[in-house]
């Protein structure tokens, strides 16, 4: 799985950078998880240096870290070091913080956390969503879980997501993208 999200990620990666002469970055995030976190991570530090980002969470599966991840999307700019001559380059301050603006691609397959991030994303102007609506689960399950005797499982919601000024609106409902857009199915 690992090798398969890797090949898709470096292909997106080029294409992204081949149409925009390298002037756009790309970060993928599978999951809110800890892969979607290491994801993000080794993505993240070159490719917001660069003059835009776009951020894809189409088929995120939800997790636990969007607040630690989106106090990144929030960094921007204070100011740069600038070394005397002859004694190093110019560094942005903070040193990993987006230069330019940031679009975030969804899907009807981004869920739970995943959703979270979006509605939060567009809630706080940090850029545009683009795709279509996310499928509406976010409650948590998990924390209540039963084990049946034939080997099974039942999951039950336990937490639902409340967001100030709008309720209870994003489940069931999902997130609506700024800009719609279809994906065509790969070639």
């Amino acid at each position: 799985r690992n090798a398969v999200l890797r090949d898709l990620v470096e292909r997106r990666l080029r294409r992204v950078h081949e149409a925009t002469s390298g002037r756009v970055g790309y970060v993928h995030v599978p999951d809110t998880c800890e892969m979607g976190f290491a994801e993000f991570h080794r993505y993240f530090g070159q490719e917001c240096a660069r003059d835009a980002l776009v951020v894809d969470l189409r088929c995120n599966s939800g997790g636990f870290a969007t607040e630690l991840i989106l106090k990144h999307l929030r960094n921007i700019p204070i100011g740069y070091e600038v070394a005397r001559p002859g004694r190093g380059k110019v560094q942005v301050c903070p040193r990993v913080a987006v230069q330019g603006p940031v679009v975030l691609l969804i899907d009807e397959n981004t869920s739970s956390d995943g959703e979270t991030w979006a509605e939060a994303f567009q809630r706080h102007g940090l850029g545009k969503v683009v795709g279509v609506r996310t499928w509406g689960g976010v409650c948590a399950v998990g924390g209540a879980d039963l084990d049946l005797i034939d080997g099974g499982s039942v999951s039950i919601p336990y937490l639902h997501w409340f967001v100030p000024g709008k309720g209870f609106g994003l489940e069931n409902r999902g997130a609506e993208p700024d800009v719609v857009v279809e994906w065509p199915p790969a070639p």
